[in-house]
């Protein structure tokens, strides 16, 4: 008596690889609902209050939150996942920074009383919102892959 097995090595890596995009697109989908998540614990409305430094922006419009999304691609034989915005204002608020006047002579800004009030550079403290969103992410991505690797044994 005796057991056969034969290995498709092509049949075996379509299918891992087939595996390995889903993985992929379900990991960028859970990092993409954490940042949206960690952004929406923190809001106080269109002309609101802004949330402390540190925290993630509040939401005024919803634009930021909004504009988070995944983008699955492949070049040559690289998968590559991104979650992100290209929102002008993203980084800034991620990091922090300086605004400065450059095409006029003054940034112009509508305080909540109705009045303005005219500067030629503010200072934005970072208000991190993509980075706490993988950190929280990162447990769910794990398991993920575990699950991926596991059933490629």
């Amino acid at each position: 008596m005796a057991v056969e097995w034969e290995f498709r090595r092509q049949e075996v890596l379509k299918e891992f690889r087939a595996a390995t995009v889903k993985a992929l697109s379900g990991a960028a989908i859970v990092v993409q609902n954490e940042i949206k998540q960690t952004m929406g614990k923190h809001g106080s409305g269109r002309g609101g209050k802004p949330s402390p430094a540190g925290n993630p922006p509040a939401v005024q419009t919803g634009a930021l939150r909004r504009s988070i999304q995944t983008d699955l691609s492949q070049v040559a034989t690289r998968l590559r996942a991104r979650v992100g915005t290209n929102l002008r204002y993203a980084r800034i608020q991620e990091f922090g920074g300086t605004i400065t006047a450059k095409n006029k002579p003054f940034l112009v800004f509508r305080l909540p009383d109705g009045s303005f009030r005219r500067v030629k550079r503010v200072r934005l403290p970072a208000r991190p919102y993509m980075r706490p969103g993988l950190k929280n992410a990162k447990p769910k991505v794990r398991r993920i892959f575990a699950k991926l690797i596991e059933a490629a044994t």
